[in-house]
């Protein structure tokens, strides 16, 4: 996989409050990434944090999602 396609796959936790706004509510996912080391998301390799900002790979963060539903 080429570091383009890594690169289409990000979105801002901003990005991702608004394209998932169906989902998830601000708050949630705010808990999510505030927690990621805690709830796998880190380890998923699905959260980068540069600098200030933090990154989501969305893909990631969708299977992270199904491998945790009950």
């Amino acid at each position: 996989m080429s570091e383009t396609h890594l690169l289409t796959n990000l979105v801002t936790r901003e990005q991702l409050i608004q394209s998932r706004s169906n989902l998830f509510t601000k708050n949630q996912i705010e808990w999510l990434l505030r927690n990621r080391k805690i709830n796998g998301l880190q380890d998923e390799g699905a959260v980068y944090k540069i600098g200030k900002r933090i990154y989501i790979d969305e893909s990631k963060f969708v299977d992270w999602f199904f491998k945790h539903r009950e």
